[in-house]
């Protein structure tokens, strides 16, 4: 059976989002190098790999990636975290 491509890339989507929820809500409210990438894979239901794949450098995120994704939810929302940034 042939891959649904565009399925494919709107369950990335959906998933990177629900990262993103669960990331900037672990951060906002335990401070950001207070958050594991598993909590927050576990907040997304998500397996961690999942996490990697899905990061933008296709790399595994370290702590100055959860920094910088702090960040970015910060100025996508308009909010700042808890965290020390």
């Amino acid at each position: 059976m042939p891959r649904n491509i565009e399925r494919d890339e709107k369950e990335a989507m959906r998933r990177k989002e629900q990262l993103m929820e669960a990331g900037f809500r672990l951060f906002s409210q335990y401070g950001i190098e207070n958050v594991s990438l598993q909590r927050v894979a576990d907040a997304a239901e998500v397996g961690v790999a999942t996490l990697y794949l899905l990061s933008d450098e296709g790399q595994a995120c370290d702590s100055d990636q959860r920094k910088n994704l702090g960040r970015s939810l910060e100025g996508d929302s308009g909010r700042k975290g808890t965290g020390d940034i």
